[in-house]
């Protein structure tokens, strides 16, 4: 809608200088011009695309699916309980420690835990992880520190920053620590990690039952308007197999899904692309797939895209260092 100066300039030469007259006009022409401008804008502001906050819920609200998770989040570290592989699989080494193992003398649960002997190198162990901007994320874990101090955190999406962070010194006993944290950047260079705090002093420490969850209580936005398409298509899907690829293309452009009738009331669903870990727990929780009635369905993984080929290098199929193995 046009603004009051358009409707001012109408007025004829004679009365333009009228100081009077034109304060009286943009009195009268303003409410109903603003008016004009918030319906002009109401198509935006609710539209899926571009509805944020408060909006994007009565769009929620109108395709029948609140922001607020019915789930608990999966847990995000692998092999947290240090039980897997020695070194622990999963975990790599941090900068150059003396001793980076799996060891059964000091556990807090299970049979092991990781020990680190480090000599002033700032030295420990960590393990990748992607977070999303926006959401909170709870790391927390045991520790017994035999001699020095050590830093623990959780490191943002690009690197850049710790989004969670603290310093610990000596115990010698196994003792608890919780801390949470709200992800600022997101992406997949965030990282857990636990390291002797000083390159001077050495320090020894153990780890166990190490855990990272997303436990923001609602999606953000961004997350919530996958699941608002994934329920649109939901709503619309003919129950066929084939009418899930188009809706799976909306959804993910980059990824890619197979499903398997096994005939026996069950299905198989097999996912290709880069997931983060909320996504995946929506689609486990079946926020995303359609099922039908009475069918259970088994969800799995394959290998992150782009694959290993040569050649071509694309959102697909990509070299050395970027592409994954398909198995």
């Amino acid at each position: 809608m046009k603004d009051t100066t358009y409707y001012k300039g109408l007025i004829t030469s004679e009365f333009q200088n009228s100081t009077r007259l034109m304060a009286w006009l943009n009195a009268l022409l303003t409410a109903p011009v603003d008016a004009g401008k918030l319906a002009d804008g109401m198509a935006m502001a609710f539209s899926l695309d571009s509805a944020v906050g408060t909006q994007l819920d009565r769009v929620g609200e109108i395709i029948g699916l609140s922001r607020n998770l019915t789930f608990n989040p999966t847990e995000m570290i692998t092999n947290g309980g240090m039980e897997i592989g020695n070194p622990p699989t999963g975990w790599q080494a941090r900068n150059t420690p003396q001793t980076f193992e799996r060891s059964g003398v000091q556990k807090h649960s299970g049979s092991y835990s990781t020990h680190i002997v480090d000599l002033a190198e700032m030295g420990g162990f960590l393990q990748y992880l992607t977070t999303i901007i926006g959401e909170t994320y709870k790391l927390s874990f045991w520790y017994w520190i035999v001699n020095g101090s050590i830093i623990a955190g959780l490191l943002n999406g690009n690197g850049s920053n710790w989004t969670v962070i603290t310093l610990l010194t000596n115990t010698g006993s196994w003792q608890y620590c919780e801390l949470f944290g709200q992800e600022q950047i997101g992406g997949t260079g965030s990282l857990v990690a636990f390291f002797n705090s000083s390159n001077t002093l050495t320090a020894e420490f153990y780890i166990d039952d190490a855990s990272v969850k997303d436990v923001s209580p609602f999606l953000t936005d961004d997350v919530y308007r996958i699941a608002l398409r994934a329920r649109i298509g939901l709503n619309q899907w003919d129950g066929k197999i084939g009418s899930l690829q188009g809706l799976w293309k909306n959804i993910f452009p980059t990824g890619n899904i197979q499903i398997q009738d096994n005939k026996n009331m069950t299905m198989t669903v097999t996912l290709w692309g880069a997931f983060s870990q909320i996504v995946r727990d929506l689609v486990t929780n079946g926020y995303i797939v359609p099922r039908p009635e009475g069918v259970l369905i088994n969800y799995q993984y394959g290998a992150t895209m782009p694959y290993f080929g040569f050649d071509i290098e694309n959102s697909y199929i990509s070299g050395f260092d970027v592409g994954s193995w398909a198995l």
